[in-house]
C-alpha cells in the first residue's frame, strides 16, 4: 500500500499502471489532525508510528521532504504525536547503551588483571618448584606469597563474577523497559482508538426517574435535540451514551456520549462554544469536550498549569498543538 498520496493530476502515465491499490485507497483515510477525509485531489501521508494518515498541510510538512517520501520506500516520516515518543525512547535507551558499554569496559579490564595474575602465580609456581629443595624459610616466604596471590586471584575472581550478574541486570533491565514502554504506547493507542468518537457532555440535566432504561431515553433525547437543534450539527447519530460515576442526590453526572462519525464529535466540539450565548442559563453551563485518556487528561492537567505560570509572569500565552506559543498583536485566539 502506498504511504504518500499525489494528487492524480501529478502522476504520469507510467505510474498509473503500478498504483491501482493507491488509487481504490486514496479518498478513504481521515485525517488524524483536522478530521476530514484525504481526498484524491489532496496531499496525505502515513505515519509509521500510529499508522495514520495526515493532510501534508495539517502536519506543516516541507513538500520537498513530502515528494522525497513517496520516491524513497525504505524513508521514514512520524507524525507530530509519534516524534516525541519517538525521541524521548532513543535518548532514554541511549543513555542505557552507554552506561552498559562502561560495565563492559571495566568488566574487560577485570579480566584482563586476572590473567595477568594468573600469569605471574604459574611463574612462582614455577620458581617454587626450582628451589623447593632450597632452606625452609626461603620456602615458606615464597609459600605465603604465593598463598597472598592466591587470595588476590580469588577476589579478582568474585569481581569478575559480580561484574557478570551487574551486566546481566542491566541488560534486563534495559530489555524490560522498552518492552514495558513499548506495551504502554500501544495500549494507549488502542485507548485513543476506542474513544477516538465520543464526547463527555458536561452539566446536561439528569433524569431522576428509577428505571435505566427511562433515564437512557431521557438521556438521547435531550442530546439529540441539543445536538442537532441547537448546535446545528445534522450527521450527529449517537450509538451509545452513559453517565460517569454513580447517582448523587443534587449533582449532575458527566455523560458520555459514542457518535457514529468523527467528523460530528469534532463539529460539537467547535461549535459549543457558541452555547455561551443562549439566554437559558441551563444551555450556558453545558460543556462538551473529547473523551481523553486517562494519560492524555495527566498531560493536559500539566500543560495548563505550565499556561497558568506563563499567564502570570506576564505577557498572552496559548495552547496550540499541545504546546504553549505566545499570542501575537492580530492573532485571534
Amino acid at each position: 500500500m502506498q504511504r504518500v498520496w499525489i494528487p492524480w493530476k501529478e502522476v504520469n502515465e507510467e505510474e498509473k499502471c503500478g498504483t491501482c491499490e493507491m488509487e481504490d485507497r486514496r479518498g478513504k483515510e481521515t485525517c488524524m489532525v483536522c478530521a476530514r477525509r484525504v481526498s484524491s485531489d489532496e496531499e496525505g501521508v502515513q505515519c509509521d508510528g500510529c499508522q495514520g494518515w495526515y493532510h501534508r498541510e495539517c502536519e506543516e510538512m516541507d513538500r520537498e521532504l513530502y515528494l522525497q517520501i513517496g520516491k524513497h520506500k525504505g524513508m521514514c516520516w512520524f507524525c507530530t504525536d509519534c516524534q516525541v515518543n519517538v525521541k524521548k525512547n532513543m535518548v532514554e535507551t541511549g543513555k542505557l547503551r552507554e552506561i552498559n558499554a562502561n560495565m563492559k569496559k571495566e568488566l574487560d579490564l577485570i579480566k584482563e588483571g586476572n590473567e595477568q595474575m594468573n600469569r605471574i602465580m604459574k611463574k612462582y609456581e614455577d620458581k617454587w618448584k626450582e628451589i623447593n629443595k632450597e632452606e625452609s624459610d626461603v620456602n615458606k616466604g615464597i609459600s605465603e606469597e604465593l598463598e597472598a596471590i592466591k587470595l588476590q586471584n580469588k577476589e579478582f575472581q568474585e569481581k569478575i563474577e559480580e561484574m557478570d550478574r551487574r551486566w546481566k541486570e542491566r541488560e534486563e533491565d534495559l530489555v524490560d523497559t522498552v518492552t514495558k514502554r513499548i506495551l504502554e504506547e500501544l495500549a494507549e493507542r488502542e485507548e485513543k482508538e476506542r474513544r477516538k468518537n465520543n464526547v463527555v457532555v458536561f452539566n446536561i440535566s439528569e433524569s431522576r426517574k428509577e428505571s435505566n432504561q427511562e433515564r437512557e431515553r431521557e438521556d438521547r433525547n435531550l442530546c439529540m435535540d441539543l445536538f442537532r437543534e441547537k448546535l446545528r450539527v445534522e450527521d450527529a447519530e449517537i450509538e451509545q451514551i452513559f453517565r460517569l460515576g454513580r447517582r448523587e442526590e443534587g449533582k449532575t453526572r458527566p455523560l458520555t456520549v459514542k457518535l457514529s462519525k468523527v467528523g460530528a464529535k469534532w463539529d460539537l466540539i467547535k461549535k459549543a462554544k457558541y452555547l455561551k450565548e443562549e439566554e437559558d442559563h441551563r444551555l450556558k453551563r453545558i460543556g462538551i469536550t473529547p473523551d481523553l485518556t486517562r494519560k492524555e487528561r495527566e498531560e493536559n492537567t500539566k500543560l495548563r498549569e505550565k499556561l497558568q505560570e506563563r499567564r502570570r509572569q506576564g505577557g498572552k500565552w496559548i495552547i496550540k498543538k499541545r504546546k504553549i506559543e505566545p499570542v501575537h498583536e492580530g492573532n485571534r485566539y
